[in-house]
């Protein structure tokens, strides 16, 4: 379980990782504690002068901030002290707007770091992880991250403001103030226990919130399969099953931050009367004189007390987005700089967890036969087409890219184009055009021309052309027309290698016939791959077939695969 200073370090770690502080953060960090002793002093001074106004409670001889207020300053009015007020409300909201704005830019740049750290990020790490864990750091975690790290701000700032407001309490009354703090120190013990249990709730909670996000996902993603099955009941139940988990760690960290807030009154209370027992009736009419100060450093030690708070009730946000910025980078690869004109394996192995999936596998792949991958679930199918895309790294061998002019380059070195075809196509809400040519680099005429050698030219016409909607996801299409489309969209943005996984599956003969005809045209041009249990469909295509066995133990004899 996680410590309140291991969340702390880990926050730390996150900020680093995603660029904070950068100059504009110190800017704004070094102008918010500059405004803090100027916020300080005109809070003080506002309240003592408006208490020598009303009631002329503080006499020179009252301690040395007494004296010097009585030497230094004209007896105050009515238009000085509500000057005083002005300065100090105008320093507050320029305070708030600049700790508002340092949460804003926290929270951007860890969002769009963390984002990037998923694009750019290891496809080996990060294949065998949830999608709607992803979305749940991504948004409210890192929502929360940047509340921790304005409450450290304002925890800071509420720091020295009571450092000096305590100060100028101790010039005018040194030994009812240091009474004072002594009252309050034995409750720190105690408050640390309370912030230990706010930590192990808050990282119980945030898993909770990580698990209802992944459950939400994944059964919209079912959506269909639960109405046409009739499951709408089972699906909610699965959807949901969490809340109640959430619910559970609402209420206990409630009881937690209710028994935070209350330390502060009770201090207070306990303060007076020690005072009371201490020093009589004397020192309680002394005690009126620094009292407005004692008020308002009280303040921000509620202020500080609140912080901490926040800081160890909201740690349990810390570990899925400081597990998201610490995803290591896919490794820096460049272009291979000219057409590809084949892949080659050589020798390949992999493994996943403790169980071999490919061993000393060897073929090669070239434009004018389509490679079929044929074997049993589990086989390593799509291992073996993340190996030619250069997703995965192989174990053992290598992966050879030959372009056009003859030159050989490792997979390790060189990247290339990969367009992936999978059974499911994912296509993004928005219009076609934009889903074959986010950039807008194509022009109507080269877009139309994919589409054509992809055979969607004319159910795309038939549906209002290039800037006809899409559905999320394509729903608006049928299977057949996802996956042409995915061919098109392939051939615009000029893909190297054609991947396609189970591309026949749920088709018609007709629609399968079709399909196959054009990816068949593809493969004299390009180099095709293509995982099928169906290898009878690709049967007019010239093909060349590899087929898997099932995975084999790890020459360690370890055997965990997932």
């Amino acid at each position: 379980m996680n410590k309140p200073g291991s969340s702390l370090r880990q926050a730390w770690t996150v900020l680093r990782l995603c660029g904070l502080p950068d100059r504009r953060m110190w800017a704004l960090l070094g102008a918010y504690y500059l405004l803090t002793p100027l916020s300080a002093a005109a809070d003080g001074l506002a309240w003592l002068q408006l208490v020598r106004l009303m009631a002329s409670g503080i006499s020179p001889e009252t301690g040395l901030l007494g004296v010097l207020m009585d030497r230094f300053s004209r007896e105050p009015t009515a238009v000085s002290v509500g000057l005083l007020f002005v300065v100090k409300g105008a320093l507050t909201l320029l305070l708030a707007y600049i700790e508002t704005l340092i949460g804003a830019m926290v929270r951007m740049k860890i969002q769009s770091s963390c984002f990037e750290r998923l694009v750019f990020g290891r496809w080996e790490v990060l294949s065998s992880q949830q999608v709607g864990r992803w979305t749940g750091a991504l948004t409210e975690e890192v929502a929360t991250l940047s509340k921790m790290a304005t409450s450290f701000v304002s925890a800071l700032y509420a720091l020295l403001t009571a450092a000096m407001l305590a100060g100028m309490a101790v010039a005018m009354a040194p030994s009812i103030t240091i009474g004072l703090a002594a009252v309050a120190i034995p409750t720190w013990a105690v408050l640390r226990s309370i912030y230990g249990l706010q930590t192990r709730l808050s990282k119980r909670q945030a898993e909770a919130r990580q698990g209802l996000a992944a459950d939400l996902n994944e059964s919209l993603s079912g959506l269909f399969q639960a109405k046409a099955s009739s499951g709408e009941d089972d699906l909610s139940r699965r959807a949901l099953r969490r809340q109640e988990e959430i619910l559970t760690r609402e209420k206990q960290i409630g009881w937690t931050l209710g028994l935070v807030t209350a330390f502060n009154p009770l201090v207070m209370g306990l303060a007076l009367l020690g005072v009371a027992a201490w020093g009589g009736e004397a020192n309680l009419a002394t005690l009126g004189g620094v009292g407005v100060l004692a008020f308002r450093a009280a303040t921000q030690l509620n202020t500080i007390v609140g912080s901490i708070g926040n800081l160890t009730r909201l740690a349990g946000s810390v570990a899925p987005v400081h597990a998201l910025a610490s995803v290591p980078a896919s490794p820096a690869r460049e272009p291979l700089g000219e057409r590809l004109a084949g892949v080659r394996l050589e020798k390949a192995s992999y493994s996943h967890g403790r169980r071999r999936v490919l061993d000393g596998v060897s073929l090669e792949v070239a434009p004018g036969r389509m490679l079929l991958v044929t074997g049993p679930s589990g086989a390593g199918k799509t291992t073996l087409i993340n190996l030619l895309a250069g997703l995965y790294a192989p174990e053992h061998g290598r992966v050879v890219y030959r372009g056009i002019s003859g030159a050989e380059h490792d997979a390790v070195r060189r990247r290339v184009r990969v367009a992936y075809v999978a059974q499911d196509v994912h296509l993004f809400s928005g219009t076609v055009r934009e889903n074959l040519d986010a950039s807008g680099r194509r022009d109507d005429a080269a877009l139309w021309r994919c589409l054509q050698r992809a055979g969607a030219e004319d159910f795309v016409r038939a549906r209002g052309g290039l800037d006809a909607a899409l559905a999320e996801a394509g729903r608006s299409l049928s299977g057949g027309e996802r996956r042409r489309l995915a061919v098109a969209r392939a051939l615009a943005q000029e893909a190297d290698l054609l991947a396609l996984d189970e591309i026949t599956n749920g088709l018609d003969e007709a629609s399968k016939s079709s399909l196959v005809a054009s990816v068949a045209a593809l493969a004299l041009e390009m180099p095709v791959v293509a995982v099928t249990h169906d290898a009878p469909a690709f049967a007019s295509a010239p093909t060349m077939t590899y087929s898997l066995s099932p995975a084999i133990p790890h020459p360690n004899g370890k055997d965990t695969r997932s």
